[in-house]
């Protein structure tokens, strides 16, 4: 995909979550939808996202544990990563388990072997939004890292973005990264606070 701007993003974020919220222009179900919209909140990969289960959210903590299973890298590099629960996260999770009900995962599908949707899934609905060579579930953590330094002046927070995105962090050999065990949660859950209140601000609704 061709780099964008800052102000290119912007519009893809705002448009992507319009056509989210209109279900005249897509019959994907609410699951897959709900899916993209917890992609653009947390900014997770999208093969993170398919297969979240229930159990991994501590409202009580305001955490969400995804196993390292889940996680990309090496398998040195693998570690439980852990997600800042903003206020909007919570309440697309609790409203997904009031829908599904007892449900082991909240992207609950009942077709294939997994019982829960595949990251294909994101991408294809974005497809179906008109976003086909525009936007993809990965360009969601490109939305996200880019609008927060351009746009809302979070220069110098590259590696608390970083760490939000559960980057590979550069120039430092495994044994380094091993020893390393700063987690930046502090800047990290008041970074995801700022970035679920923009989207809210552009009319994001979970």
């Amino acid at each position: 995909f061709k780099q964008k701007t800052a102000y290119e993003i912007s519009a893809c974020l705002v448009g992507s979550e319009m056509c989210i919220r209109d279900r005249n222009k897509s019959n994907s179900k609410e699951i897959v939808k709900s899916a993209t919209k917890l992609t653009l909140l947390s900014a997770q990969r999208v093969g993170t996202i398919a297969g979240t289960k229930f159990e991994e959210f501590d409202f009580k903590e305001k955490i969400w544990t995804i196993p390292k299973e889940r996680m990309k890298g090496t398998k040195i590099r693998k570690k439980i990563h852990y997600v800042p629960i903003t206020p909007q996260i919570e309440k697309l999770i609790k409203k997904l388990s009031r829908m599904i009900g007892h449900q082991e995962y909240v992207f609950f599908s009942p077709r294939g072997s997994t019982k829960h949707i595949t990251p294909d899934s994101i991408n294809t609905h974005l497809k179906r939004l008109g976003y086909k060579d525009i936007l993809t579930g990965h360009g969601l953590r490109q939305t996200f890292n880019t609008n927060l330094i351009d746009e809302f002046n979070q220069v110098g927070n590259e590696r608390v973005i970083d760490m939000c995105l559960a980057h590979k962090i550069k120039g430092i050999s495994d044994s380094e990264y091993n020893y390393n065990q700063a987690t930046y949660w502090k800047p990290r859950v008041e970074l995801m606070k700022l970035w679920n209140k923009e989207l809210q601000k552009i009319g994001f609704k979970a």
